[in-house]
């Protein structure tokens, strides 16, 4: 499930009515093209979503796997032990004070998830950075096109003309200041995103904080 970086430039010199490159470039189609699918997976994280499996590191504070950005959900332990979320670091530090400095473990029963470090959450018990391991939905970064063409944007068939769309709005924007061209980008811009907003949930599907919450009574009986 990819688009194919040359046959995307190609069809974008089309719709930008340069086919021989003579206002854009080779490299600044590509990039073009890559910028549009950062909007996307901005906008919709659910397109780039992936579940991994994503050994600790030792301790409470734990990083996303590379090349993510955004967590989603974690699952549970990868052994198959439940997982819950926490809303705030103040719940354990009521119900469990010390509960980053506590033993690590291998089995994993919450974990804290704050959208202001979005690439970092923590855990408890800390894990033993030895067996600790969960399961993760996670929100990647698009796949890139090189500079030369090569590659390919992970996205499915069916997001193809949004892309494209994209890829308009960027290539207009580098010289936007020219007012016919300002007007082409606003309108290209209105054609990307309403075929990506119609259905667009991203800050619930992209945040835990909508599913998956233990609630108090559960993390005081847990911190026993």
């Amino acid at each position: 499930m990819a688009l194919n970086g040359a046959t995307l430039i190609q069809k974008l010199r089309a719709e930008l009515q340069d086919v021989d490159m003579d206002r854009w470039s080779l490299s600044e189609l590509a990039d073009a093209l890559n910028q549009a699918a950062d909007e996307i997976a901005i906008q919709r994280h659910d397109l780039f979503a992936r579940t991994v499996e994503h050994k600790l590191q030792a301790g409470p504070r734990q990083v996303l796997p590379e090349g993510c950005f955004r967590l989603v959900e974690a699952i549970g332990n990868t052994n198959g032990g439940p997982i819950s979320l926490v809303e705030s670091r103040r719940e354990l530090d009521v119900s469990a004070p010390g509960w980053m400095t506590a033993p690590g473990r291998e089995r994993i029963r919450h974990y804290i998830y704050d959208l202001r470090d979005p690439t970092h959450f923590f855990v408890w018990p800390p894990a033993d950075g030895v067996k600790a391991s969960l399961d993760l939905v996670v929100v990647a970064y698009p796949e890139r096109i090189a500079a030369d063409g090569t590659g390919a944007i992970d996205l499915a068939d069916v997001y193809e003309s949004a892309l494209l769309k994209g890829g308009i709005w960027k290539a207009y924007a580098k010289d936007a200041e020219y007012a016919g061209n300002a007007q082409i980008m606003q309108l290209a811009y209105s054609a990307f995103a309403s075929t990506l907003t119609g259905d667009i949930r991203a800050s619930v599907v992209s945040s835990p904080n909508g599913t998956g919450v233990g609630n108090k009574a559960d993390i005081s009986a847990s911190t026993r």
